[in-house]
C-alpha cells in the first residue's frame, strides 16, 4: 500500500529462515530456532542506509536542503494515521536514509509496518480503535518543513494524499490477493477492510490532518 502512495519501502517477499543462517544473527532469547522456519515477512537490504534519527529535530537551512523531497516526511505520517500505524513517532521513527545515485540527497525508506491497525484484528478495525495518539510529525523535522518550503505547496498536498488514498483503494483487491490464502484473510475480513478503508469522510479528515502539525 505505501508503494502506491509512491514511498520508498523496501521490496518485500514472505521468506524462512534457515537456523543456520539464523545462528549468524542476535535475536531475542523468546524465539526458538525453529521460529524462522514458518513464513515470515522479509524486506530487501537498503544499501548504505542510515537512521533517520539524527536528523527528526530541527534543522538549519542547509541541512535540510540535503533532503531530497522534506514533505514526504509528511506522507508517511498521513499514511501511518490511514492504516493506524502506531509504532513510528520521533523515538522510533523507523525510517532509513539512502542517498540519491544522481543529487547525492537523501531519500526516505519507511519500514516496520506490522502496528498496523493499533494491533486489532481484522474484525476489530473501525475509526476510534486505530487511533495513533503519537506521530512521527509531532517533530522538529516538520518543523523545519514549515519554515523552509512554499507554504502553498504544502497546503495542496491534501490533494495528493487523496489521490494516493483514490488509488491504493483501485489496488485494494490486488493487495489484498497478495495475502497467502492459507492465512485464513477471508471474504468477510476483506469486505471489513474495505469497507474501513473507504469511509469517505475518514480519508478526507486524515487527508488534511498533517496541516495541524505544522502549525505547531
Amino acid at each position: 500500500m505505501a508503494q502506491v502512495w509512491g514511498l520508498q519501502v523496501p521490496e518485500m517477499a514472505i521468506i524462512t529462515i534457515p537456523p543456520h543462517v539464523a545462528q549468524d544473527f542476535h535475536y531475542s532469547s523468546r524465539y526458538k530456532e525453529s521460529f524462522f522456519e514458518q513464513p515470515l515477512f522479509g524486506s530487501l537490504l537498503v544499501e548504505l542506509a542510515s537512521d533517520f534519527s539524527p536528523y527528526i529535530g530541527s534543522l538549519s537551512k542547509k541541512e535540510y536542503q540535503d533532503f531530497e523531497y522534506g514533505p514526504e516526511l509528511l506522507l508517511i505520517g498521513v499514511f501511518d494515521l490511514w492504516i493506524g500505524n502506531r509504532d513510528r513517532k520521533k523515538s522510533n521513527p523507523n525510517i532509513l536514509l539512502s542517498q540519491n545515485s544522481d543529487s547525492g540527497k537523501f531519500c526516505f525508506h519507511p519500514i516496520d509496518h506490522t502496528a498496523a491497525f493499533a494491533y486489532q484484528p481484522y474484525h476489530k478495525v473501525r475509526d476510534a480503535m486505530v487511533h495513533v495518539p503519537e506521530s512521527i510529525m509531532d517533530c522538529g523535522f516538520v518543523r523545519s518543513i514549515c519554515r523552509f518550503e512554499n507554504h502553498k505547496v504544502l497546503e495542496n498536498l491534501a490533494g495528493k494524499v487523496e489521490i494516493c488514498i483514490k488509488n491504493t483503494l483501485e489496488e485494494l483487491d490486488y493487495i489484498f490477493d497478495q495475502v497467502p490464502k492459507d492465512w485464513g484473510f477471508s471474504k468477510k475480513q476483506r469486505k471489513k477492510l474495505k469497507e474501513f478503508f473507504e469511509d469517505e469522510a475518514r480519508n478526507k479528515r486524515i487527508a488534511a490532518s498533517y496541516l495541524s502539525y505544522l502549525k505547531k
